[in-house]
């Protein structure tokens, strides 16, 4: 029996950085919000209380960055 916690998938935050160049460091993926917000500090213009506050049921879209909040399934989800 699969665990209720994780039946539909974790959560994930997928980070795009739009200004950056290298593909491979534009494209970041997080288990938390916490975790994308303290490592990427420098691009946020906004407190971590107020990035909390948002809803990510579509993709939030600066200039600069766009956040997607997805599920990652594995094995015992599907």
């Amino acid at each position: 029996m699969a665990n209720k916690q994780f039946e539909n998938g974790r959560t994930i935050y997928h980070l795009e950085l739009k200004d950056e160049i290298k593909p491979v460091d534009r494209h970041k993926y997080y288990g938390s919000l916490t975790a994308m917000y303290n490592d990427n500090k420098e691009f946020f213009a906004m407190p971590k209380w107020k990035m909390q506050r948002i809803d990510f049921t579509n993709p939030y879209d600066t200039e600069h960055y766009r956040i997607i909040k997805s599920k990652c399934k594995s094995t015992g989800s599907v």
